[in-house]
């Protein structure tokens, strides 16, 4: 009897002590429970840029002057720039508009400056480039000429990397150490810029203690509340000398201060969620890729988009894996009470027997009972886990495919604004324009290509559910490594997207051709529109 009360004591601990998790200091995890705070009220934060945007336009409203307008659209376009990509850019079209018509060259290249900045930002490199490269840099003053060496190295650092070419990523890598070399001339060294860009120099040529201890001294220097680049710089450097707490605790910090700030165009949070799916915190990392990929498809950042969605599946299957290893657990759990449960019903039994203490084996019946229904709510508990997840892992199909979307249907709306253009006669605008864009169907194929390869990594069984249902004339090849139209179609009404309308504005068909592709499928299986449906909705599983 001793003994059984102590493994029943003892059991529950262990277990516990098994799930308990992350081996953070209490700093950092102090910052992560602060960043998921954060992340919780983030709109709250939202709200508050949205204000100032709205400020800044009803004053552009009431500006009288070219000059007053101008001075407005400078910090409309500060408000907009790591918030909302194409307002930005409008802003920077708007600002050099004005600067031209004032004739005031240097008005003219800081609006020219911003920008190539928005191009950068969408990852149009070529027109930013074509925008910096002929800015005369003689007459450029010392903070303009240091904003042109910032716009050109993103350009290249982001450049190097989405390009899959070892010998492009290098020429790039050294073209951004080339201009951060040259901001560094413009710079006193008693600026804080100065004490960061020599740390890059220190951390390009791999030296990274020194350039820990230039970041401390500029920290003890001037401080690093609110700075949320350099402390991600610090935490780049945490990370090659293998200090993974620091680093967490960093890019935790510079998450959260982004996030307060109203900023959409972030590295932070998503290399945080990559270093906690490394650690095995699964569930972190996975609210965290959503919450950058979110804020990276509203800020229209392409790059940055692009690069996370590469993270995301990655991400996304150790969650689910992560989620069904605990529910096994939990089920462990359950059959582990239970036989101890027996054990104890069956020990009071024989101590009813030997000692005919009516009182306390009812008592006891009644713990043993409680105990039962806890496991039963936890077994519960776990069940709901697990269709939250399935529910979890549809979504972000759709919600990617939407992302997808949503770029082509903005390249058609540039089409419309290049045949305005024509129309009014601004050939010249609609050249700049064209030689910007990208072909809608090799974006449209990229949507349709990324789909797939998800879809079926997710539904790998898909395919061959759906043929036990077919006759065998009409099956489709088991082998396929990417969607037909009929596939596709069926794939989208498998995540939950049943309206033919909605299939053909996500999939850019005709409405009569995605009624035509089910229609035949579904004669094919033989049977009414809601059995079809419901069918459809079970294969893979």
């Amino acid at each position: 009897m001793k003994q059984l009360r102590l493994i029943c004591l003892l059991l529950p601990c262990l277990l516990c002590c098994s799930l308990a998790a992350r081996q953070y200091s209490a700093a950092s995890e102090r910052l992560l429970r602060q960043l998921d705070s954060t992340i919780a009220v983030k709109e709250d934060y939202t709200r508050l840029r949205r204000a100032q945007i709205s400020d800044a336009l009803a004053r552009l409203r009431t500006d009288s002057t070219d000059q007053e307008r101008y001075s407005t659209l400078r910090t409309l376009f500060g408000h907009y720039r790591a918030f909302m990509g194409d307002s930005a850019m409008w802003v920077a079209e708007k600002r050099l508009e004005i600067a031209r018509r004032l004739r005031e060259p240097a008005k003219i290249y800081s609006a020219s400056l911003n920008l190539a900045d928005s191009y950068t930002h969408s990852g149009n490199y070529h027109s930013a480039f074509g925008i910096l490269d002929t800015l005369p840099r003689n007459q450029l003053a010392p903070y303009q000429l240091k904003y042109l060496y910032s716009v050109y190295g993103r350009a290249f650092s982001e450049m190097a990397l989405s390009d899959g070419v070892q010998a492009h990523r290098l020429g790039f890598r050294r073209k951004v150490q080339e201009y951060r070399d040259s901001a560094m001339l413009l710079l006193p060294d008693t600026t804080r810029d100065y004490f960061n860009l020599q740390a890059w120099r220190l951390m390009d040529a791999g030296h990274w203690s020194e350039a820990l201890e230039v970041m401390n001294r500029a920290n003890k220097i001037f401080g690093s509340r609110g700075r949320a680049a350099s402390i991600s710089q610090l935490a780049e450097i945490y990370h090659n000398l293998q200090n993974n707490d620091a680093e967490i605790a960093c890019l935790a910090e510079a998450a959260i201060i982004d996030l307060q700030n109203g900023v959409r165009d972030y590295t932070s949070l998503m290399t945080l969620a990559i270093r906690l799916n490394e650690n095995g915190d699964v569930r972190r990392a996975y609210a965290y890729i959503r919450c950058a990929l979110e804020d990276a498809y509203l800020s229209q950042a392409k790059s940055r988009t692009t690069s996370i969605l590469e993270m995301v599946p990655v991400i996304d299957a150790a969650y689910n894996a992560a989620e069904q290893k605990r529910a096994s657990n939990l089920r462990l759990f359950l059959i582990v009470i239970s036989i101890l449960a027996i054990g104890l019903g069956a020990a009071l039994f024989l101590a009813h027997k030997q000692l005919r203490l009516n009182q306390r084996i009812r008592l006891s019946l009644r713990q043993s009972n409680r105990e039962i229904q806890e496991i039963n709510t936890q077994l519960k508990a776990s069940n709901e886990l697990l269709s939250e997840a399935n529910h979890a892992r549809e979504g972000y199909i759709s919600t990617l495919f939407d992302a997808h979307s949503g770029y082509i249907n903005r390249t058609l709306r540039l089409r419309k604004q290049i045949t305005r253009l024509l129309k009014a006669g601004q050939i010249d605008k609609a050249l700049d324009t064209i030689s910007s864009g990208k072909d809608e169907n090799d974006e449209l194929k990229a949507l349709y290509s990324r789909f797939d390869e998800i879809f079926l990594s997710l539904y790998p069984r898909f395919i061959a559910d759906l043929n036990n249902c077919l006759k065998p004339e009409c099956r489709f090849n088991e082998n396929l490594t990417s969607l037909t139209a009929e596939l596709r179609v069926l794939a989208l009404m498998r995540i939950g997207v049943t309206s033919s309308a909605r299939i053909a504005d996500l999939l850019h068909y005709n409405p009569q051709t995605v009624y035509n592709h089910k229609s035949a499928i579904r004669s094919a299986l033989s049977m009414d529109k809601e059995e079809f449906e419901r069918r459809i909705s079970s294969l893979g599983e």
